[in-house]
């Protein structure tokens, strides 16, 4: 089961990244001891809307053998993670705002 009836918003949504990533990235998680690729991971901002909060503005940042995020939240290429973004907004928001 993904979610337990104990996990918090942020957990859940956690979770529900992980996998979302791992597809996305084909099936494979990145692997920070290779250092032969770049990983990328959300550098987002957020803004008030009427409904709540939403992306105003999804950017990318990645890295060669330093990270502030773990592997499992990193994407292979900046057009996925730029999609991801986008069609995932609500789950990022429950992940970095609960």
């Amino acid at each position: 089961m993904l979610e337990r009836k104990t996990d918090s918003k942020h957990v859940a949504a956690y979770k529900k990244l992980c996998i979302i990533i791992f597809v996305l990235n084909g099936f494979k998680t990145v692997d920070f001891k290779d250092k032969s690729y770049i990983k990328y991971w959300p550098w987002i901002k957020f803004e008030r809307s009427p409904s709540g909060l939403r992306v105003s503005y999804c950017d990318f940042d990645y890295g060669y053998d330093f990270s502030d995020v773990g592997a499992r939240l990193c994407y292979f290429e900046s057009v996925t993670l730029k999609y991801a973004a986008k069609q995932f907004e609500n789950i990022y928001n429950d992940f970095f705002l609960s």
